[in-house]
């Protein structure tokens, strides 16, 4: 419960940070406010908050799950709007740049274009500040915003500036939502990042493999695992429908249970990426004990 409350909560500082962004937009208007607006998203970058159009993009690359990016997406939109009412409640003045702008919104294909490119060039934004710069974000948002390109969660807040709200209007969001996500996706396929990751994983099996070949198993060895307990191999088991070889070993404390594990992970190297305070080398090492 506290993780999804999480969420909810960063997802809302994400729309108030962008509704700020877009507040502007709409008061200051070309060329000030498109600049301006970039802030909105760097300090959503900045704080680690949860923005749908800055997450979709690393679905894959960042294992979110769908349902908590799912739960982004509402808080984004259901405070998105929230907080361009109470934009438009303020100041009147920005009702009729907001009314404007919703009135040119249409379900198009030219419109899911826009929110396709929209997409991509968050996905690279967020891309270029995870690797240690600040300009895909300070130059990629007013290159949207001055090239007429959509973005969800900013237009759900013009929609809310603008006091509106109808099943057309709603459907017009949708399609936004549906083009970010995609032109993300694309831009994510499109960066080679699906090929490098399918190399690496192929290197590591490659290099546990080569591990496990040059390792030979004790039968009714003793073994360390590498976060310190003891276990004692009972044999080798072939797995029947997968033919891959496990080892069954015995816990050496508690109960004494029993386990298996594939003779290739239990040969294996301890990932020090993962645990880098681990000296031990292997996952599992044979040990000399007395009876």
């Amino acid at each position: 419960m506290k993780k999804y409350l999480e969420l909810i909560v960063k997802g809302a500082g994400a729309a108030l940070l962008i509704g700020l962004g877009d507040y502007v937009l709409l008061k200051a208007g070309n060329p000030v406010g498109p600049v301006l607006f970039s802030f909105g998203l760097l300090g959503v970058c900045v704080l680690g908050l949860n923005l749908f159009t800055g997450k979709c993009g690393f679905l894959i690359e960042d294992k979110i799950r769908v349902f908590d990016l799912g739960l982004i997406l509402v808080s984004n939109l259901v405070f998105g709007y929230l907080f361009g009412a109470m934009f438009g409640l303020a100041d009147g003045e920005v009702v009729s740049a907001a009314v404007s702008k919703v009135g040119g919104w249409e379900l198009s294909l030219a419109f899911l274009i826009k929110a396709i490119l929209c997409g991509m060039i968050m996905y690279l934004a967020v891309k270029l500040y995870k690797k240690g710069t600040s300009l895909g974000v300070l130059i990629g948002v007013p290159l949207f915003i001055f090239s007429g390109m959509q973005h969800s969660i900013a237009n759900v807040i013009t929609l809310g500036v603008s006091l509106e709200f109808s099943l057309g209007l709603v459907l017009i969001i949708l399609l936004c939502v549906l083009g970010n996500f995609l032109g993300a996706i694309l831009a994510w396929f499109l960066s080679g990042e699906v090929f490098e990751r399918k190399e690496k994983n192929l290197k590591e099996v490659l290099k546990e493999a080569e591990v496990s070949e040059g390792r030979e198993l004790k039968i009714h060895g003793v073994y360390r695992h590498f976060k310190g307990k003891y276990y004692i191999v009972e044999g080798v088991a072939t797995g029947s429908e997968d033919l891959e070889e496990y080892v069954v070993y015995r816990q050496l404390y508690g109960d004494g249970g029993l386990y298996i594990r594939p003779k290739e992970m239990f040969l294996s190297e301890v990932d020090h990426k993962k645990y880098p305070k681990i000296k031990q080398k292997f996952r599992f090492e044979e040990r000399e004990v007395k009876e």
